[in-house]
């Protein structure tokens, strides 16, 4: 018997948000902004999560148009199916294929943390060839607590623009090798970020340690997620536990 009660929640239809974001020349955390809600929402939106109705005006009286040219139609079985199958809410993030490395530097250089992984079923010797991406990639993923689990090891940068870019230069150069190896091999590298809300750790230098406080608060922290994963796809689509359910 399907449930007779009012929605309170449905989807927007993803493309659309995107394009209307797009051709009002918004990032994400701006729509967020000139709407009055958090990126994440921005985020669940643009996936095809489900978000509240109230959350969905918001959004179109920030892009100028109605809440239904935004709506995506579907049954509430579908809805259900989507809300909750484990009894935790999670949040949808979509990875793009990143083929070279200053697009794959670009899509991390912003973020506070790393949450990586593989996809792919591994012989020995794709494993060397996977292995020798990460350690040369390694040095550029975000760290939330850099060093642990010893003192910090910040990377402050250099003052000198030149020696900067070089680096980069450098460093884009090994990577595209890297990259070349493991589309060789059948695998691509995809990226996409969404933000996390969290208590951070931080080094206590009296008690030479990471440590968190009781009245330490919980911040927005941008993660970003890599996917190891079979080439030639558009896209790849994780689910991620969400730390602050709507």
């Amino acid at each position: 018997m399907r449930n007779s009660k009012k929605r309170t929640s449905m989807k927007c239809d993803p493309d659309k948000l995107s394009e209307l974001r797009t051709k009002a020349c918004l990032t994400q955390e701006a729509l967020a902004g000139r709407a009055h809600l958090s990126p994440r929402t921005i985020q669940r939106a643009e996936a095809g999560e489900l978000i509240s109705l109230n959350n969905i005006q918001e959004i179109a009286s920030a892009l100028g148009v109605t809440a239904s040219e935004l709506l995506v139609t579907e049954t509430s079985e579908q809805a259900e199916e989507q809300v909750d199958q484990d009894g935790v809410q999670t949040i949808a993030v979509v990875l793009r294929p990143q083929s070279t490395a200053r697009a794959l530097l670009d899509a991390i250089s912003d973020c506070d943390d790393t949450d990586l992984r593989h996809m792919v079923e591994l012989t020995s010797e794709t494993s060397e060839v996977v292995i020798a991406f990460l350690e040369c990639l390694s040095p550029s993923l975000p760290e939330s607590c850099p060093g642990y689990p010893g003192p910090p090891e910040w990377d402050t940068g250099s003052s000198n623009p030149a020696k900067t870019m070089i680096d980069r230069i450098r460093r884009e150069g090994q990577i595209n090798e890297h990259l070349m190896a493991l589309h060789e091999a059948g695998i691509a590298v995809y990226v996409g970020t969404y933000v996390d809300f969290k208590v951070v750790p931080r080094w206590d230098p009296e008690e030479g340690c990471w440590a968190t406080r009781s009245t330490q608060r919980e911040e927005n922290v941008k993660v970003a997620v890599v996917r190891l994963a079979a080439a030639q796809q558009r896209q790849v689509v994780v689910r991620v536990k969400d730390p602050i359910p709507f």
